[in-house]
């Protein structure tokens, strides 16, 4: 009678159309995504109401959903916030029913093969889409600068955990299917695809979720071989990472450099500053040090990592640490350094400004404080109306620019004289009316007096890094691995030398007889376990400020809310990284959910584990396609629950639509097969 019936026929049609819709979607468009699966969800109730039969399968995971969907109702009351948290829970809520319209929508074997061929189809179309933008990142060597891969679907650590789940997939099928020589070339090909896109969007918590998936897949199908070249690998590619961290003394031979010295510092040799005939170094989490070309003297360890290092005087210094606290530093007759004062702005900071023993300290969340006479009385003035990327001072003016805002410019009352200029600039740099704008492709120099003239401009010097003066020169990086020597003769760019480079140093001085150089390089890979990461010590004070948030309400927590307002109440006054999640699915869970979340969230899934596992145990080896899909989703889902130890992915829509799609899937493949096993 279904069959004969028109109007089902078309309604049958529609939910395959939403549901194609739907998985070209998963791995590119949230947005897309979520039509195809509210399209295909409406028409599967209307459907079951027009039939008047239930359309929808008991999965084993019903009195799972139920806990969590109570435990989310049981905080809603309790909650802080009880509109925001409403607001989230029928955003986790409403996305559970993926799981039963995955069920409803696969008819028979055959369709539910060409779900997964679809999904996998289009989500290898978004990887090369991807690697096509990777490389231009590349090139433009963006990765040492931005830390990460590109954005072009999704936010790159979001694109990472997605793309993982294609790479386990695939592995899972090249290690569990058999076939021809050609097919598994070909199923390897695919892998390695997917495993350089994974790469490429330089997250580490993608990273380590895929290889936890992979590494599962191997021992569920206890292949100890494998398991060993897998080890092997993985030891080998720790052994090959290595951390550089040095400072170069090179001479001038015309228009190349000579390297004269080279001096390792164990550290980040991130900043120098030269003083007398030496070199002072802000050497990381290593502290202050000192050369003189030959020897490294290590000179004062302070309280936390320093990020920049300043000169006030022969006697004077200003360290800013990891921590965004600012150290005023006294050289001893001696040659010794101690620590004579601190100095922290309300917010989180961006870019700072010395002059005449004034320091103007900008925050991205709270505007300019400034700190005057440091050495003396430092007392601080307050400014939140003054916000940007970049500040620069002069004794007349204080110029401000931001990506997007441009460059703003004010009086030393604080008046605003210029505003938005150059919003499209790449870089901006002033410094007593003359402003250098960097573009893409192009070098432009306007002088500043009550307004801004164009007065010359230089098309060799592309991709600029960072522009630093020294006395009357400039020191200008760029990306392509070349450094500048620029001179401003009467409002004219004068090249006095141009150097190619093998990196792009970290800082750059000039001294009687020599240009020094540091060159940092930090392994993607060994940062993962470095404790002073900025990444890995902003998450170790999230999971703290979390764990307080659960002991002042560990039943129900604060509520399924936003937690960048309590953060502020629960960090110290260190942390001033704001963020409204704690990159941890479990720390979070106790935070907003408390207890009773928590339970909820690890009954299910226990429930998803459980059901999963029997039904790839329920395979054996002998059953092509299916037992490979079982193992993959068996793979995904370890993958999903080892980045959420470090990333709260649970809560993020295109990942948990992921988790529910894959179970889902997973299980009508399983229930239309069952009596065939």
């Amino acid at each position: 009678m279904e069959e004969n019936n028109k109007i089902v026929k078309i309604v049958d049609g529609l939910i395959l159309t939403f549901m194609v819709i739907f998985l070209v979607s998963l791995t590119n468009s949230i947005f897309v995504n979520q039509l195809g699966y509210y399209g295909c969800l409406l028409l599967i109730l209307f459907r079951g109401m027009y039939l008047k039969k239930n359309p929808f399968s008991k999965t084993g995971l019903e009195y799972a959903f139920l806990f969590f969907i109570a435990a989310e109702l049981i905080s809603l009351i309790f909650s802080i916030d009880p509109q925001q948290a409403l607001h989230n829970m029928l955003k986790r809520v409403l996305i559970i029913p993926i799981v039963y319209v995955i069920v409803a929508s696969a008819k028979n074997t055959k369709q539910g093969r060409n779900f997964f061929y679809i999904y996998i189809g289009a989500s290898l179309v978004t990887i090369i889409i991807y690697l096509f933008f990777s490389y231009k990142y590349y090139i433009n060597n963006l990765y040492n600068i931005t830390g990460s891969g590109p954005s072009i679907f999704q936010y790159p650590i979001t694109a990472g955990e997605i793309l993982s789940f294609t790479a386990i997939f695939l592995f899972a099928f090249l290690l569990n299917e058999k076939g021809t020589l050609k097919q598994k070339g070909f199923t390897l090909a695919l892998f390695l695809i997917s495993c350089a896109a994974l790469f490429s969007t330089y997250k580490r918590t993608s990273w380590l979720g895929a290889a936890f998936g992979i590494l599962s897949i191997i021992i569920l199908r206890k292949q100890w071989k494998i398991l060993f070249v897998f080890g092997a690998i993985v030891a080998l590619i720790l052994v090959g990472s290595k951390n550089i961290s040095e400072v170069n003394y090179y001479k001038i031979n015309r228009n190349f450099l000579v390297k004269q010295q080279t001096i390792d510092t164990k550290g980040r040799a991130v900043s120098l500053v030269k003083n007398n005939n030496k070199i002072l170094i802000a050497d990381y989490e290593n502290g202050i040090k000192e050369t003189n070309g030959n020897e490294l003297t290590e000179k004062l360890k302070l309280p936390s990592p320093v990020v920049t290092l300043n000169k006030l005087s022969s006697r004077y210094f200003l360290a800013q640490l990891l921590d965004t606290r600012f150290v005023l530093i006294e050289r001893k007759t001696s040659g010794s350094m101690s620590a004579v004062k601190e100095f922290l702005s309300p917010g989180y900071t961006s870019n700072y400004s010395i002059l005449n023993n004034n320091l103007f300290v900008l925050d991205k969340d709270s505007g300019l404080t400034i700190f005057t006479n440091i050495i003396s009385d430092s007392t601080a003035h307050r400014y939140p109306q003054v916000t940007g990327d970049y500040i620069f001072t002069d004794s007349i003016n204080i110029a401000v620019f931001s990506n997007g805002t441009g460059l703003n410019i004010y009086d030393k009352n604080l008046n605003k004289k210029v505003e938005g200029k150059f919003k499209k600039a790449n870089y901006v740099f002033y410094d007593n009316g003359e402003v250098l704008v960097a573009r893409q492709n192009r070098l432009v120099l306007f002088r500043y007096d009550s307004t801004l003239v164009k007065v010359d401009f230089n098309d060799d010097i592309q991709k600029i890094y960072n522009i630093k003066k020294e006395n009357d020169e400039y020191l200008i990086t760029t990306l392509n691995k070349k450094l500048y020597i620029v001179k401003n003769t009467q409002f004219k760019l004068n090249i006095l030398h141009s150097f190619i480079l093998d990196y792009v140093p970290a800082d750059v001085v000039l001294t009687n007889d020599a240009i020094v150089l540091s060159n940092v390089k930090q392994s993607r890979i060994l940062s993962i376990f470095d404790p002073y990461h900025p990444a890995n010590a902003g998450r170790i004070s999230f999971w703290k400020a979390g764990w307080k948030m659960f002991l002042d309400r560990p039943i129900t927590g604060l509520g399924d809310i936003d937690l960048n307002k309590p953060f502020t109440e629960y960090k110290t006054k260190y942390d001033k990284e704001i963020q409204g999640h704690l990159h941890n699915n479990f720390i979070h869970i106790l935070a907003v959910l408390g207890i009773i979340g928590l339970a909820a969230f690890v009954y299910l899934l226990y429930r998803m584990f459980i059901v999963n596992m029997k039904i790839y145990q329920s395979y054996g080896f002998n059953s092509p396609f299916l037992s490979s899909y079982a193992l993959g989703t068996l793979g995904a889902f370890f993958a999903f629950i080892f980045a959420g130890l470090t990333e709260l992915n649970f809560f993020d829509h295109e990942i948990a639509t992921l988790l529910y799609f894959t179970f889902g899937l997973n299980f009508a493949l399983y229930m239309l097969n069952k009596n065939k096993i």
